[in-house]
């Protein structure tokens, strides 16, 4: 919360001549929190943010705000306290609309903060949109990463159970993957719990979908100083293997 990070603007690069920068009065309603908000482009070219719980659609050309949309229930969802998101695969069951599904977070910046086991859909240009919440069978996790599988699932991996981002302010690794299908019927549990790594995955960590569709799971970078002696001797030193996760659809036995 330095005067110096205390920037509530944006700016558009390449530089647009007609809308260059400007003002966004929505980060400066959740300082603390507006350094790194969610934002994903909706089908209609409009823009939907959320930074901390709150969210709202952003004109795609102005930048302006045109809606102010309901605060995700639950802990907070961004830097420093930070989940994940994504905007789930467009269907025509639906006619094509837009769902922005978002996961975990955290309470506060230090390592004995509660974590978030929460996830939410809301489809934001609805007339009345709302937060459709469901629970992560793994239990909370910040710092987790989205992964939408070739399948059109989507893979929760990586991230702590205990904590926030930042070096050496996370705990608690979490070493299980959920597995979210969303288009499971309403009535039916739309999660599955998948195979554990043994490898932790905290600051700094990835998750990539593959052209074979096998996922790519790499980095933590827990600590500032990676390659001192003491740093190697850490309870979770920087992370330099890399995995790479079979979903339970190349494990089916189908062609």
């Amino acid at each position: 919360n330095k005067p110096a990070s205390q920037e509530f603007n944006w700016e558009t690069l390449p530089r647009d001549p007609a809308h260059p920068f400007g003002n966004l009065p929505f980060l400066a309603k959740v300082i603390g929190w507006h350094m790194y908000p969610l934002v994903h482009v909706l089908r209609s070219g409009k823009l939907f943010i959320l930074a901390k719980n709150n969210a709202a659609i952003l004109d795609g050309t102005t930048f302006a705000q045109v809606k102010t949309l309901p605060a995700i229930p639950g802990l907070k969802r961004t830097y420093p306290t930070t989940g994940t998101s994504i905007l789930l695969p467009l269907t025509s069951a639906d006619g094509y609309k837009s769902k922005i599904f978002v996961c975990g977070g955290s309470d506060y910046a230090d390592v004995s903060s509660p974590t978030e086991a929460t996830c939410g859909t809301i489809a934001p240009e609805d007339p009345t949109p709302a937060w459709a919440m469901t629970t992560m069978p793994s239990g909370g996790r910040v710092m987790p990463d989205g992964v939408i599988l070739a399948d059109g699932t989507v893979l929760i991996v990586n991230g702590a159970a205990k904590g926030a981002q930042g070096f050496a302010n996370a705990d608690s690794p979490v070493l299980t993957p959920d597995l979210y299908d969303p288009a499971t019927p309403a009535g039916q549990s739309p999660w599955v719990k998948l195979a554990a790594t043994t490898i932790p995955r905290l600051y700094h960590s990835v998750a990539l979908l593959l052209p074979d569709a096998t996922v790519l799971v790499a980095g933590s970078n827990p600590i500032y100083d990676s390659i001192s002696d003491q740093a190697l001797k850490s309870k979770y030193p920087t992370e330099y293997r890399v995995d790479r996760f079979p979903p339970p659809y190349l494990q089916s036995g189908l062609p």
